[in-house]
């Protein structure tokens, strides 16, 4: 079904809407603060609906993309424009500026393509089954072209029997972590950040998914990793999850664990939920998002990316009717009382990571560690390798705990 252009409603139900999930900005909802006229036009983009360009200066042009730069969606506005009609576009200079950043955006595609490549096939070397998460793998898996969806880092997801293997083929290919979180806190954390000196991008070694806080059991993600989906795309092998996992992880991750929302994550919805084709398998995705306290998350990301790209049109009729899906646990309610405020509560912060332990003594231990951490995790505190800068550094880091709090 064709999406339709955006009604000049939208706008104040955008507001109304946000107070909830806040968009990424400074301050947060700054995109709202646009005048009505530049927030449907911005919709019309985001749905693929030519309409007329309004009429604004460079220095408005300017201002209205300075507001989307927390957004990632630069590429895919160049794009789409360059199909529109001549008086639905910028004027020639902004029109020259986006599409000087979908250039840069392929090179740097291209680039991240092969090192995609090369620490997949390392691991796939080592035996080390991947899942390819997120941005990379949606960009050449639902987008037209790769180049519209960027990211800052490759996620990849293994099975936590495989991290320690999966640690030493990214140190061999030149990568470095400084705090391996599995081996300190695999409960309380769910992945490794490893970096290179030579420019290339982070790569983040996930064995968990995260659902609920690791309250999913670990069969769940034996069998999201068997349902992984081989991909061939754009000169790279590897695999991705399942659509219908990864909507729900993509859910989880945008809706739960940040607490802001950004306008390329509405649109990786908005591309992938056609990919759950049947009645049938949304009531089953469903299910399993109120199984795995996913399910208010999965409703308001998926209401987002509706109500901006017009998403709703291309999943079979009823599915986002969200009054006719079964309730959300209580458990689950009682993550969300804490989830918008866990960035900036210390108290809520402690109070989720408690509720990812299973079993008392295993909470004693989390509270233990998040008090008293080993050396190993006050890298970013550590000023020197002297045992005399331990103290000093448990000191700092209460420091900046106090400040966030």
């Amino acid at each position: 079904m064709i999406r339709e252009s955006p009604d000049p409603s939208l706008p104040g139900r955008l507001r109304e809407f946000h107070e909830r999930l806040p968009l990424a900005g400074d301050p947060p909802n700054a995109v709202l603060s646009l005048p009505d006229d530049r927030i449907l036009y911005l919709a019309a983009i985001l749905r693929d609906t030519p309409v007329p360009a309004p009429a604004l200066s460079l220095e408005e042009w300017q201002a209205f993309l300075d507001h989307l730069r927390p957004h990632g969606v630069y590429p895919l506005i160049a794009y789409r424009l360059r199909s529109w009609p001549e008086d639905c576009r910028p004027p020639a200079k902004v029109m020259a500026w986006l599409n000087r950043v979908f250039l840069y955006a392929a090179a740097r595609t291209m680039r991240a393509g092969r090192q995609i490549q090369e620490v997949v096939d390392a691991l796939e070397e080592a035996g080390i089954p991947s899942v390819l998460l997120k941005g990379p793998a949606l960009a050449r898996t639902v987008y037209p072209d790769p180049a519209l969806r960027q990211s800052v880092d490759i996620d990849l997801l293994v099975r936590p029997a495989d991290v320690p293997a999966a640690e030493a083929v990214l140190e061999g290919l030149g990568y470095s972590c400084p705090t391996k979180y599995f081996h300190l806190t695999p409960t309380a954390s769910n992945n490794e950040t490893f970096g290179a000196d030579d420019g290339r991008m982070p790569v983040e070694l996930h064995w968990r998914l995260d659902f609920a806080l690791d309250l999913s059991p670990g069969t769940y993600l034996e069998g999201v990793i068997s349902r992984r989906v081989p991909v061939e795309s754009d000169g790279l092998s590897f695999a991705t999850l399942w659509p219908a996992d990864h909507l729900l992880y993509l859910a989880f991750h945008d809706g739960f664990q940040h607490s802001d929302f950004r306008l390329d994550w509405a649109l990786d919805l908005a591309m992938l939920m056609p990919a759950v084709e049947s009645k049938e398998d949304w009531d089953r995705l469903v299910r399993a998002s109120v199984d795995l306290c996913t399910r208010d998350a999965l409703e308001l990301t998926t209401a987002t990316s509706a109500l901006w790209t017009g998403a709703d049109v291309t999943v079979p009729p009823g599915t986002l009717d969200y009054a006719a899906w079964p309730a959300a646990t209580e458990r689950e309610r009682g993550l969300w009382d804490h989830s918008p405020a866990h960035h900036n509560s210390l108290v809520s912060y402690a109070w989720l990571m408690l509720q990812g332990q299973q079993g008392p003594a295993a909470k004693v231990r989390w509270a233990w560690r998040f008090v008293f951490p080993p050396a190993e995790m006050l890298v970013a505190y550590r000023r020197s390798g002297s045992r005399v800068d331990i103290p000093i550094a448990h000191f700092r880091r209460w420091v900046s705990i106090i400040k966030y709090v």
